[in-house]
């Protein structure tokens, strides 16, 4: 389907949306470049090969590797207080 500039629209379930299901904003300098890179191709249809970090983005969830790294770092600043 084309408007009236004929740039192609593509239809989709609901609305398009730049937030995650906790309404947060999604920002391209927050997503992993193995995902945006992506964004260059022009086809219809590519493949995603980070479909688990895809799916935990539009959740909202937070990666375990940020869970464990941000844990890390509060017993590293507990150590350097005492």
């Amino acid at each position: 389907m084309f408007d009236k500039e004929n740039t192609r629209i593509r239809q989709v379930i609901g609305e398009w949306s730049c937030a995650d299901l906790k309404n947060k904003t999604l920002f391209l300098d927050n997503i992993s470049g193995l995902l945006t890179k992506v964004q260059g191709f022009r086809g219809t249809i590519c493949k995603i090969l980070e479909k688990d970090y895809l799916i935990k983005k539009i959740l909202g969830e937070q990666l375990t590797e940020i869970n464990e790294a941000e844990e890390s770092f509060s017993k590293l600043k507990e150590k350097l207080v005492y």
